[in-house]
This record gives C-alpha cells, sequence and structure tokens, in this order.
C-alpha cells in the first residue's frame, strides 16, 4: 500500500508540475516544493528533509531518528523535462529514498 501511495504523491508532483504550472523544465526543487510546504506547514512526523543544488548537481539529505541518508546526484544523472516517464520514476525514487525511507 505505501509503495501504490508513494507512486500516486509522485504523480501528482509531476503533474503539477508540467500540467497545472505548464512548466517546461524539469526542476526538481519546484516539483518537490509542494510536499515539503506541506510537511512544514501542517506538521510531519517524517524525516528531515533539505534539497540543495549547485552547478554540479543536486544533493539530497534525510535525517530522522532512525537513520540519516545522504546522496549527490549530478545534473547528467536527472533525467531532463522531454521524458516524463524518466522524470515520474526519478521522482518516485527520491521519495522512497528521502521522503518514506522508513515506510518502504
Amino acid at each position: 500500500m505505501a509503495d501504490k501511495a508513494i507512486i500516486d504523491i509522485a504523480k501528482i508532483l509531476v503533474a503539477h508540475h508540467f500540467i497545472l504550472n505548464k512548466e517546461k523544465s524539469f526542476d526538481i526543487e519546484k516539483i518537490l516544493l509542494p510536499l515539503i510546504e506541506g510537511w512544514s506547514e501542517f506538521g510531519d512526523n517524517g524525516p528531515t528533509i533539505t534539497v540543495v543544488s549547485d552547478l554540479k548537481g543536486i544533493s539530497f539529505k534525510s535525517a530522522s531518528l532512525n537513520s540519516t541518508v545522504e546522496n549527490f546526484v549530478t545534473w547528467s544523472e536527472v533525467p531532463n523535462g522531454s521524458d516524463l516517464k524518466a522524470v515520474l520514476e526519478f521522482i518516485e525514487s527520491i521519495l522512497r529514498e528521502y521522503f518514506y525511507k522508513d515506510e518502504v
């Protein structure tokens, strides 16, 4: 059930970015922003997520009481906005590895 929910959340985030906001390029921080803001606004008992990007790529850090996961992804590893299936799969993997790592 948790895996299905993660897939659905990824679909909503990607659809919101590309369809509702009519964005043409893939911007991982903009895609994840509604989820991060929701956690901040309404409270959450999940991990603390840090997303930082620079010219070389993007860094993700997920810290909870149980563990900390940190990884750097170069921009060449990030799919571009022209391949929505790849973007969706990438967002799903980010959600699993960092946002809901203790759920799956």
